[in-house]
């Protein structure tokens, strides 16, 4: 039977949240029409092992990739190579969906035709075991948007929210970064530039599971990894497919300039130990784009840190100055 939906579910170590992220989606009205992808990046517990199970339950709806440890991206790659679902979509496998809004959406699928569905995210805090709703605005829903004449509000670009026509991702033969974090980024930027039609659902679809200190996007995890910007900077920086996007494209592809910079330097100038070796790669980094591509050299050097102060400019040319300021806790 023809599937409506792909999820790619990236799994490292996801024994104690695997099963929790799979019975969210076991909806029996619409699981005939449902393709779930559990990746098993070479995961050293029993991840697999309660992969198979499913896949034993439910051979029809589960399938299974088993393969090396490359991060974020290459399971998506991976995915996508198998996916046969109309539409595509990621969901961690410590994060789980709302049944009831991933039902509506799927029934919404089979009558809808578009290139990207939005849905809204809630944030489950972990610590204090709590759900706290993201704030959208300026979206409209439930109706069919040309995104050559609707302009995208930046709070619908987060990787999460976002499900794509499948066959959108293969005709712009889109992959992820491999063996880094953070390519989320990706996925947003470059598909929704190049899509043309956008259906906004008004339903709290995505579940998101926060305050782990382990996950990604914790402070020790950022602070670890801060390297791993480096190539998507770069990226973000000096391709220029969004030219022949829709006219949303200009602005997706400078907000994530703009995303993955700040991760980089604010967290690498102002908050994090400081690492002599990490910020001469970083004066290395922004004088090669600046050589290559002087607007987005100008969009990196004026990120502006709390109170609107430009930061970044202050560090890159007055590296004396940045220091004083570092040392006297003067977090801008």
């Amino acid at each position: 039977m023809e599937k409506i939906l792909s999820v790619c579910i990236p799994s490292y170590n996801m024994e104690g949240f695997l099963g929790r992220c799979v019975d969210s989606m076991l909806v029996s009205e619409v699981l005939d029409k449902l393709e779930i992808i559990i990746v098993n990046d070479g995961s050293k517990d029993e991840t697999l092992s309660i992969a198979n199970n499913y896949k034993q339950k439910y051979p029809n709806s589960i399938i299974i990739i088993d393969k090396p440890n490359g991060h974020y991206g290459s399971c998506v790659n991976e995915a996508l190579k198998v996916a046969t679902g109309k539409y595509f979509r990621i969901v961690d496998a410590d994060d789980w969906v709302d049944s009831e809004s991933f039902k509506k959406m799927i029934v919404t699928a089979l009558v809808t035709d578009v290139d990207v569905f939005f849905t809204k995210c809630m944030d489950c805090d972990f610590k204090i075991n709590q759900q706290i709703p993201r704030k959208y605005t300026d979206i409209i829903y439930d109706t069919i948007l040309d995104l050559n004449e609707y302009r995208v509000p930046e709070c619908l670009l987060s990787m999460h929210s976002l499900t794509y026509r499948t066959q959108l991702l293969k005709d712009i033969n889109y992959k992820q970064t491999e063996g880094i974090c953070y390519t989320d980024t990706e996925y947003v930027c470059f598909p929704m530039c190049q899509a043309r039609t956008l259906y906004a659902m008004n339903i709290f679809l995505y579940q998101y599971y926060i305050g782990r200190d382990d996950q990604s996007m914790a402070f020790n995890s950022i602070e670890r990894n801060l390297n791993h910007t480096y190539p998507l900077i770069k990226r973000f920086s000096e391709d220029k497919s969004y030219l022949k996007g829709n006219k949303n494209s200009k602005f997706i592809h400078d907000h994530f300039i703009e995303v993955s910079a700040t991760q980089l330097y604010i967290y690498s100038i102002i908050f994090c130990r400081r690492n002599k070796e990490r910020e001469t790669k970083n004066r290395y980094l922004l004088s090669d784009i600046k050589e290559k591509n002087k607007e987005a050299f100008d969009i990196i050097i004026n990120i502006k840190a709390k109170n609107f102060i430009p930061y970044i400019k202050i560090w890159y040319y007055h590296p004396i100055l940045s220091y004083v300021l570092r040392c006297g806790k003067l977090f801008l």
